[in-house]
């Protein structure tokens, strides 16, 4: 009898006892929890977060009207596709590579030394004018209107064999002077066309 109680106070003993550490490590482990993460919360950011812009590409780029092109056209797009302004190429992809686009952001050897193209305003080892030039009209810096000027814009879009200039001005530093100058370019007013302006021909391109 004696025996058989003191074996019942310890298996009672033992029970406790394991109770007791399953107490104690799911206290640990909660106050463990607790720790983390009060030591991420610095780690959290400020939302909105800085310099993140809205990714969506204008309806037009997934549009009827887009569709009803003729598929592969060249389409110089404003802003001017670089490392800086680098929505263009998605606006090119949601559209399925339904037309052709100078300009981008890429990173790919080039030349006999296969450098890597790259520089602070425009990533190319051999930039051109007009890449130069709507670079600055994007900033709203734009260059003075001279006749020499558009001429040599005008032939370089039409050496590219350009369809039209499609501009989208909603995240453009300074809209009516990026306007304005595109206008003078052009030759004239654009088509509004579910968010971005185009200008549907080049001057003196047939």
């Amino acid at each position: 009898m004696v025996v058989a109680v003191g074996a019942g106070v310890r298996r009672q003993g033992v029970a406790a006892q394991r109770r007791w550490a399953a107490r104690t490590s799911r206290r640990a482990s909660l106050a463990a929890w607790m720790v983390a993460v009060v030591c991420l919360v610095p780690l959290v950011p400020d939302l909105p977060i800085a310099g993140i812009v809205d990714t969506a590409a204008p309806a037009y780029f997934t549009s009827a009207a887009l569709s009803a092109t003729p598929s592969g056209r060249v389409s110089v797009l404003f802003p001017y596709p670089s490392s800086s302004t680098p929505e263009g190429q998605l606006w090119q992809s949601v559209a399925a590579m339904h037309f052709r686009s100078p300009g981008g952001y890429f990173l790919v050897p080039q030349g006999p030394q296969h450098h890597i193209a790259f520089t602070p305003a425009v990533p190319y080892a051999a930039d051109t004018l007009t890449a130069r030039v709507l670079g600055r009209v994007y900033l709203g810096t734009p260059p003075a209107e001279t006749g020499a000027l558009r001429a040599a814009l005008l032939a370089q879009l039409r050496s590219w064999h350009v369809s039209d200039l499609v501009a989208s001005l909603d995240d453009v530093p300074r809209p009516a002077v990026s306007l304005r100058f595109l206008t003078w370019l052009m030759g004239g007013p654009p088509a509004t066309v579910l968010g971005v302006r185009i200008w549907h021909h080049v001057p003196g391109g047939g």
